[in-house]
């Protein structure tokens, strides 16, 4: 349910959050409802991210918020006189800038470092975030006098002066014996943890690993699936968990809660979420990428390459870090997904879990180890790397554009915008972190179905419901062949005795027409202002040295 009126969202911020709602909660109200926002309570993703700063100083704070290196952007607010002014500080944060100007008459004076690029900066370790969130809490819950209904901000003078982009130096990439996983992550999990106590090494599929938001090979828990602390397997297995370790391109050491907004992150880190561009739909974009009709059956229609509409696609970047090893369930998702797809060649021979029908009506199933060779064929998946990443890696292109021939590629002259829009063209669109952010929202608002396998939230996470928006998948790619014959069915003799699974094409066409919708309704460039104004509102709180105090005082 959704608060229906101010009173009622005041009462239930309160009963949310235990204090009162920021000043000016009112205005952001109306602002919300003039935008037909379909969320105005439930913004925990934006309390989770600012809950440790109340651990630490404004002051403090004020004086982290100026970019060391030119690969973070700022934004000062209202800084320089009484009228309305947002500044970008570089060329890349103003599409941020012209966002915050349309509310920034009710904000008070600050400034915010932005973050574009999508892999997160700030790391801080379990016992700092712990201690923070104590001192948070303790903070929280000073006795207070009555509430200030107006912003009473530090001035100008109390904030540093920001740099132009052009003064700023580009930061100093030093790579640690270690990868991000041991450096970042796994010291961010509880001591108790399998990530601290139960290190894998195994060149076997972890099944405890995965058993905790799992249902036998089926993703039925996304948000403790984003809990990385009982996967300790994904330290080799995400290509981001397995690169080296660098220092911030921040210029905030690690294990520092640095005030910088980011626009997706993962466990570990302490990065405050915002709507960057591409995390949202546009006004006035189409929110339908041309494609297919996903209701005409599959067996009528043809893509321009000849293949078939009833597939999984995926075109992705070549992993930058070490490859995977033959035979092997333990390496980076991408190489393994691209193996498993060419079950003719590389993954000859190898067994797949999957999960069999044990009688005519499909009421009763079987887990079971099968031949990839066996359901391969009846299981379209379309994945490989760019031709651009083949090509720079090949010694031999006639041979590697062999490897690409399944998309109707044959030579390097193919462009990549056809490869990405020809994803279009098929029931299944996967997205996975190594793709641009903007992908998913795509496939989101395409008519195809969106499949997505991610360690990463951003701040419409929340927002979205697997199995109803779209179709989760484990980076191990376990339950890959067991969910694609549920949506497109299977027929044939898988180990020794007839199968058959019935398609359920009307399925995916739900969950299509669902997510279409969904992104349509909270993830418009109106929601993403929304959630910026609230984000905003809140950090002004936070950075005021009379927060405790600051409140919406509603009007006798």
């Amino acid at each position: 349910l959704v608060s229906s009126s101010l009173d009622i969202a005041v009462k239930e911020y309160a009963s949310r959050y235990h204090r009162l709602p920021p000043p000016n909660f009112d205005v952001w109200y109306n602002f919300a409802r003039v935008r037909n926002s379909k969320v105005i309570d439930d913004f925990d993703q934006i309390n989770n991210d600012l809950l440790p700063f109340w651990g630490i100083e404004p002051s403090i704070i004020r004086a982290n918020s100026v970019p060391k290196t030119n690969a973070i952007g700022s934004i000062k607010i209202n800084l320089n006189g009484p009228g309305i002014e947002v500044v970008a500080m570089d060329k890349e944060s103003m599409p941020m800038a012209e966002m915050i100007l349309s509310f920034a008459q009710w904000l008070p004076p600050m400034q915010i470092l932005i973050h574009r690029h999508p892999e997160p900066q700030v790391s801080i370790s379990s016992s700092k975030r712990r201690s923070l969130k104590n001192k948070a809490i303790a903070n929280l819950m000073k006795p207070r006098s009555a509430a200030i209904g107006n912003w009473t901000a530090s001035p100008a003078e109390d904030w540093p002066k920001l740099p132009a982009g052009k003064d700023l130096k580009a930061p100093k990439v030093s790579s640690m014996h270690l990868s991000k996983w041991d450096a970042f992550v796994q010291p961010s999990c509880p001591y108790f943890s399998a990530a601290r106590q139960h290190p894998h090494f195994s060149d076997n599929l972890c099944i405890d690993c995965a058993s905790p938001h799992s249902i036998n090979q089926f993703m039925w828990n996304t948000t403790k699936a984003l809990d990385l602390c009982h996967q300790p397997d994904l330290g080799t297995i995400s290509n981001f968990l397995a690169s080296p370790a660098t220092a911030p391109v921040s210029g905030y050491p690690a294990n520092e809660l640095a005030p910088i907004f980011s626009p997706r992150k993962t466990k570990g880190y302490n990065d405050i979420l915002y709507p960057a561009p591409g995390s949202y739909i546009q006004r006035n974009a189409s929110t339908a990428p041309p494609g297919l009709d996903f209701s005409i059956p599959a067996d009528v229609l043809k893509t321009q390459h000849g293949d078939l509409s009833n597939s999984l696609f995926w075109l992705g970047q070549r992993p930058t870090t070490s490859g995977l090893r033959p035979n092997s369930w333990q390496g980076l998702a991408e190489q393994r997904l691209v193996q498993l797809a060419d079950w003719e060649h590389k993954a000859a021979g190898e067994r797949v879990p999957f999960l069999l029908p044990l009688d005519d009506e499909e009421k009763f199933y079987m887990n079971a180890f099968v031949r990839l060779s066996g359901v391969g064929p009846q299981l379209p998946i379309k994945v490989n790397f760019t031709v651009s990443a083949l090509a720079k890696d090949c010694q031999k292109p006639k041979e590697c554009a062999v490897q690409d021939s399944f998309f109707g590629v044959e030579h390097f002259g193919e462009s990549k915008k056809t490869h990405e829009e020809s994803r279009f063209n098929h029931r299944f669109s996967l997205t996975m972190d190594t793709d641009p952010m903007h992908k998913f929202v795509q496939d989101l608002a395409s008519n195809s179905a969106a499949v997505q396998s991610t360690i990463f939230r951003s701040w419409y996470t929340p927002r979205l419901t697997a199995w109803l928006h779209y179709v989760p998948l484990d980076m191990r790619w376990h339950g890959l062949h067991g969910t694609l014959a549920y949506f497109m069915g299977i027929e044939g003799i898988v180990k020794g005795r007839e199968v058959k699974m019935t398609r359920r094409g009307s399925d995916a066409l739900a969950i299509a027409t669902e997510g279409r919708k969904r992104v349509e309704s909270v993830m418009g460039e109106g929601d993403a202002e929304v959630y910026m104004f609230r984000l905003l509102l809140e950090w002004g709180r936070i950075v005021s040295d009379d927060r405790e105090s600051l409140g919406y005082v509603q009007p006798e």
